[in-house]
C-alpha cells in the first residue's frame, strides 16, 4: 500500500529528514525515501555536483539506461 504524500510529508518532519522538491521533476520527496539506488543528477544550476532525485525519477533513469 502507498502511502499519500501527506503522511511522508509528516513522517520526514517528525523524523528529521529533509522534504524538498526532486530536482528532475519538482515533485516533494523526503529524506526517507533515499536509499543505496536512489539516482543522482548534475545539479540544475550548472554549477559542479550532483543532486539526489526522487523516487520516481530514480526508476525512470534506471529505466531508461536499461
Amino acid at each position: 500500500m502507498r502511502l499519500p504524500r501527506a503522511l511522508h510529508r509528516l513522517y520526514a518532519g517528525l523524523m528529521g529528514y529533509f522534504w524538498l522538491p526532486c530536482a528532475r521533476c519538482g515533485r516533494e520527496f523526503g529524506g526517507h525515501e533515499v536509499t543505496a539506488s536512489t539516482a543522482s543528477v548534475a545539479r540544475p544550476d550548472g554549477e559542479p555536483g550532483c543532486v539526489v532525485v526522487c523516487p520516481r525519477c530514480s526508476a525512470a533513469l534506471k529505466r531508461q539506461a536499461g
